[in-house]
């Protein structure tokens, strides 16, 4: 069948458009393609750059003990995570708190509580403090007590830190304070609290003469204070203390109710888990350095320590607590006893009111 020229035309630009379309359908496959590949590129760069770090899973405080459990692994742009962030958390596990066996202490938070528990053989027990001895912990297996001994001083925060933060091995340092056999939680109601003090501050109990002199007693003490029926005790605070402090304690008590118009007052950290222990410049006099330096309770070097104080007292800080104490020692005599009456009247009436609240 013969076509007339308009007919070959209208065939022509048929076969003229798919041509360009197929033509343009190819390049905008080639661009695809390539776009695919570049992509690909960069996606396989990102991935070679990722690594695994470690965030917190919740907020944690300055000087704030911090277990394994408080971390979460994560895959994040290298590029985008601070210098030495930590990838391998073995880097600072060795650190973490655990039993004398090894086994892992972890914190778990219930109930608006954070509470310690050990894992043993897959199980996790809650960890109990022995509330007749103060600074023993147990846990319960199969009906049975069973003691618990802290032995890996604790990691803590230096600064305070927000939920999914990375971690890194700068930002904690090892507890000041280790877990020791003689450590025991004592109770006292004699010192002047800070007027915003709150459990988990950390403090330093000072003694303060009326002469102006200042002396550090204990140093760097995380506080608890007692709730009865929810309430804060108002003028008691709970201090893990080892037998040593517990008797330079105990003397600068004593002295600071012979000296009239003398104070033990508490004086909080700023950052506890940026800022190092003070150093104690209360020197405990001549019987109580006796007592300690025999005393089997008391670990040998803080013995010793406590015994180059004394020896060392190149500022006559025992001379001059002497002489306060003997400017009338009828009066301070007089005093401990009845500071000391007051001091067991306040125990027993928080005890009373403890008891009393159990029975609500």
């Amino acid at each position: 069948m013969v076509s007339n020229p308009m007919q070959r035309k209208s065939r022509t630009s048929l076969i003229l458009g798919i041509f360009i379309g197929l033509l343009i359908m190819g390049l905008v496959v080639a661009v695809l393609y390539l776009q695919l590949n570049e992509t690909k590129k960069e996606l396989e760069a990102v991935k070679a750059v990722k690594k695994s770090v470690y965030v917190l899973n919740e907020d944690v405080l300055s000087g704030e003990i911090v277990t394994t459990d408080m971390f979460s692994r994560i895959e994040v742009d290298g590029t985008a995570i601070p210098s030495g962030a930590t990838s391998n958390i073995e880097s600072i596990e060795s650190y973490f708190l655990k039993d004398r066996d090894g086994n892992d202490i972890i914190t778990v938070s219930e109930n608006g509580v954070r509470n310690k528990y050990v894992e043993k053989n897959g199980v996790r027990y809650l960890i109990n403090e022995d509330t007749e001895n103060p600074g023993n912990y147990y846990i319960t297996v199969n009906n049975q007590r069973e003691e618990i001994k802290f032995e890996t001083a604790p990691l803590v925060a230096k600064i305070n830190l927000n939920k999914n933060t990375v971690v890194t091995a700068n930002m904690f340092n090892t507890s000041d304070e280790k877990t020791t056999d003689d450590l025991r939680m004592q109770e006292y109601n004699m010192i002047k609290l800070s007027s915003e003090l709150a459990t988990g501050d950390f403090v330093d109990i000072r003694l303060r003469l009326p002469s102006g002199l200042d002396y550090i007693v204990i140093s760097k003490k995380k506080v608890e204070i007692p709730e009865i029926a929810g309430i804060p005790s108002e003028g008691t605070i709970r201090l893990n203390m080892t037998e040593a402090e517990t008797l330079i304690m105990s003397e600068a008590i004593v002295e600071a109710y012979m000296i009239d118009g003398s104070v033990l007052y508490t004086t909080n950290y700023i950052e506890p888990g940026l800022q190092g222990m003070a150093t104690p410049t209360f020197v405990a006099n001549e019987a109580t350095i006796n007592l300690i330096t025999q005393n089997p309770n008391v670990v040998s070097e803080a013995a010793t320590a406590i015994y180059n104080r004394y020896r060392d007292d190149a500022t006559g800080t025992r001379s001059k607590f002497t002489a306060e104490i003997n400017k009338d020692t009828d009066k301070a005599e007089s005093n401990v006893v009845s500071k000391s009456q007051s001091e067991v009247t306040a125990a027993q009436t928080i005890r009373k009111s403890y008891l009393d609240s159990l029975s609500e």
